[in-house]
Formats: structure tokens, C-alpha cells, sequence
């Protein structure tokens, strides 16, 4: 059939035809497509104009189909039929959820956050293969062939299509204990005057702590008492009273809502910042990656749901 200055769609007319030759009238035909019978008639004729040989022949009383006509119907059903066999497997490709799923994140928010949402994910889908790395350094997605990468971010990157998973944020935190032998800060220049946990390296002990949002952002630097390069070496320090450190809140919600610990500052929030799973463009369509990022946010927000309700 030519492609020369085809106007309508060959699998339509091809689907048109076989209509009218089981059906036995353009009326019936055009009703099964939903269209006029009169656009039902044009539409055969430009097809035998584009075909060059007569499918039909038209009298009074009914429609015959030609030798031609029968030889067309036969293939047109052949050709039909791999259509749609085409369309069902590309459609199954993109609704079914098995395969291998190669993800990154940064190494205690994996540890901590993510593991279970993929244990959670993998038990309800046994058949995928997950392969989880952990690291403080940002894997390159196309380079690595990483399908998904988990990043803490204050905006979206634009080098990735990104969709926001749930908030990054830190508070203030101490013991009771810490707290009931001294007043609690009421001020953030009052942190100086109390015994700070920081988290650093062997080169500086001094971590920078941000309060609030952008033209209201409060920047204040705290020589730590305590400086470990690992948060939950930091936090044990935190429950045992030796004092007050940022830590990041899903790490310490627990704590928090059981009362071992109490935030400190609780009316200057500390700046936040937002996770996003970030995928390439030739990810977009993959039902895996699609699949896998829905059940990780739905999952986490159960998660802060539960939470908020204890």
C-alpha cells in the first residue's frame, strides 16, 4: 500500500474493510466504528484509489467482495492481528513490574529510610531483582547504568527528570537529662554557651547550623564539644546526655515521640531540604522505575502518617 500522501491511517482502513466484509453492509461496519456511513463509503474508496484495483463490488441489493477484495481481507486480518499482538506486548513491557532495579543513595539515608521501603517493595513484588549502593558520592546514572538515584537537595537537579520523594530535615536535639541540669537555649547565640555535638572530620570540629529560609536564613557556626564524622556515633553521645546536636529528623522521630529525647529550638526550625529520586530520560517509560518510586513515596508517607499519629 502506498505512503504517498496517505491521508488516513492504514491499520483504520484495513480494520474498515474487514468490518464491512464480515458485517455485510458499510451501515454495520460504521456502526462498529462508530462512524458515518457515508464517511465509511469515502474511506473505502480512497483506499481502492490507493490500492488501484476494486475491493468491492457495489449493486442495489448487497456488496460482493472481489478476488482482490478476498486477498486483501485475508492479509489486512494477518496484519491486524501483529498489530495488536505489538501493542500487548509493548503494553505488558510497561505495566509489568519484574526485572533488575539499580539504585544510589546517600549511605544513612539508604541505611536508614530506604531499606525498609525495599524490603516492603520486595516482598510485594518477589520477582524483581533490587541492587541497592550506598555512598556518599554522587554516582554518575547513565555512566553507572543506575536507574534511580536518591539525592538531598534544596531544588530539583536539571540534569535529571526528578520527582520528590519527602522532606530532608534536621532539629535540634538533646536528652532530658542534658536539659534538667541547665535552661534550655532560647535564642540560637545561646547554643554557644551550652556543650555541642558536631559533625565533622579530624581537620575542623566546627559545623555550620541553618535556621530558617532564604533572605531569613541564620547561619551560626558551633565549635562541637564532641565531633564525630558519623551521625549515629553522634547520636548515642545525644542519648547520653553529653548534649545538644542536629541530627536528621527521621533518625531521632522515634526518640522524639517517646520522650528520651526533646528538640531543642523548636521555633527556629533548622533549613531543610527535600529528597528526590532523580532518573534519566530513557527511564521515563520503564514500568519498573515508575512502579518502584510510587511505592517508595506511598511507603514513606504511611511511615510520617504513623508517626504524626503516635
Amino acid at each position: 500500500m502506498s505512503n504517498q500522501n496517505n491521508k488516513l491511517d492504514n491499520i483504520y482502513l484495513m480494520r474498515l474493510f474487514n468490518a464491512i466484509v464480515r458485517g455485510g453492509s458499510f451501515a454495520a461496519a460504521a456502526e462498529a466504528l462508530e462512524i458515518s456511513t457515508s464517511k465509511a463509503s469515502k474511506d473505502i474508496q480512497f483506499l481502492e484509489q490507493q490500492l488501484g484495483t476494486s475491493l468491492l463490488k457495489r449493486t442495489t441489493r448487497r456488496l460482493q467482495v472481489t478476488d482482490s477484495g478476498n486477498d486483501f481481507h485475508r492479509r489486512a486480518e494477518q496484519i491486524i492481528a501483529l498489530h495488536q499482538q505489538m501493542l500487548d506486548s509493548l503494553d505488558k513491557q510497561k505495566r509489568c513490574v519484574s526485572g533488575e532495579l539499580r539504585l544510589t543513595a546517600p549511605k544513612l539515608w539508604g541505611e536508614e529510610v530506604l531499606t525498609p521501603a525495599i524490603i516492603a517493595f520486595k516482598q510485594a513484588y518477589p520477582e524483581v531483582i533490587l541492587v541497592a549502593d550506598y555512598s556518599d558520592s554522587r554516582r554518575d546514572l547513565i555512566l553507572g547504568n543506575i536507574h534511580i538515584g536518591f539525592r538531598s537537595a534544596e531544588a530539583a537537579p536539571e540534569d535529571y527528570i526528578a520527582r520528590p520523594i519527602c522532606e530532608d530535615a534536621s532539629v535540634l536535639c538533646a536528652s532530658a537529662a542534658y536539659l534538667s541540669s541547665r535552661e534550655a537555649p532560647q535564642h540560637i547565640q545561646q547554643l554557644r554557651q551550652h556543650s555541642c555535638i558536631t559533625y565533622g572530620n579530624q581537620l575542623s570540629s566546627i559545623e555550620t547550623w541553618e535556621f530558617g529560609e532564604g533572605r531569613e536564613l541564620i547561619r551560626c557556626d558551633i565549635q562541637g564539644q564532641l565531633c564525630f564524622n558519623s551521625k549515629r556515633a553522634a547520636l548515642t553521645a545525644v542519648r547520653q546526655g553529653l548534649g545538644i546536636a542536629k541530627m536528621p529528623a527521621y533518625m531521632v522521630a522515634d526518640d522524639l515521640s517517646q520522650g528520651r529525647l526533646v528538640q531543642v529550638l523548636p521555633q527556629q526550625p533548622l533549613k531543610s531540604s527535600r529528597f528526590y529520586a532523580l532518573y534519566t530520560q530513557r527511564r521515563e517509560e520503564s514500568a519498573l522505575v515508575n512502579q518502584f518510586i510510587g511505592f517508595v513515596c506511598d511507603y514513606l508517607a504511611r511511615q510520617q502518617q504513623s508517626l504524626n499519629a503516635d
